[in-house]
């Protein structure tokens, strides 16, 4: 199962990536962020009064901000829009962190008459970048003990759902096994093909669609993890660079 964006979440999530694109290439402060620019990363169809809505009700819960920039109406995410984004999509806070050699492992039997409460955790394990390593073992490699021992607690999971630590030591080499926990090498395909497309002048919209498709399964991972010629961060480079000069 994929991670889920709502519409709202979507536009976060471009404004996101243009915030990051614009600061690494141009600079904090020189962003302007035009209707259409924003329409590339909204669904199909989604465009005109209900991309407008969106803004507005952003604009309204504070996740974006709006200010004059050279006499430009700008919108920049807030403090509150990112917070939002990594409450909902933690991996967003922890992909850039460096791997400290652990696996944080949740193990759970839940019985079937329990089903709702069981499937509402693999949910949210899945939610939050977890791999399933079997059917009931879930592993990550980010420091996240403290907020799923919260979850377990929060949904009187206790007892039947228990949070793990193990150095990576005895279960072979850490990216073999990351690459069947997360089936990164199917990742990586799309990921260069992705790039092919970029590189041979595929519409942008189409581009900006598939790229959200991809994170949507990609579980952004500590590089430690990845494949050698693992090529996101050409992908979101390139991309950057044609969504700044889209207007």
């Amino acid at each position: 199962m994929s991670k889920k964006f709502v519409p709202a979440e979507q536009l976060l999530l471009g404004i996101y990536f243009i915030d990051e694109f614009l600061d690494s290439i141009v600079g904090a402060g020189s962003r302007a962020y035009h209707s259409r620019r924003l329409g590339l990363w909204t669904p199909k169809n989604y465009k005109g009064t209900l991309l407008r809505q969106n803004i507005y009700r952003l604009l309204k819960t504070g996740d974006l901000e709006k200010k004059m920039v050279k006499g430009e109406p700008t919108l920049i995410i807030s403090r509150g829009g990112k917070r939002r984004l990594s409450r909902n999509f933690s991996y967003f806070k922890l992909q850039n962190q460096h791997w400290d050699g652990y696996w944080r492992l949740v193990v759970f039997d839940i019985s079937e008459k329990n089903r709702i409460k069981r499937d509402a955790l693999r949910y949210k394990l899945q939610e939050l970048g977890f791999g399933m390593w079997q059917k009931s073992i879930y592993i990550s490699p980010f420091s996240i003990e403290e907020d799923m021992n919260e979850y377990l607690k929060e949904k009187n999971l206790s007892g039947e759902a228990f949070v793990l630590t193990a150095k990576h030591q005895l279960i072979g080499d850490a990216r073999e096994l990351a690459d069947r926990v997360w089936h990164l090498d199917s990742i990586s395909e799309r990921y260069k093909n992705l790039l092919e497309k970029l590189e041979s002048g595929e519409k942008l919209k189409k581009s900006c669609k598939k790229y959200i498709n991809i994170l949507l399964i990609d579980p952004c991972l500590p590089r430690e993890l990845l494949p050698n010629d693992w090529v996101a961060d050409k992908v979101k480079k390139i991309l950057g660079r044609r969504v700044k000069d889209f207007t």
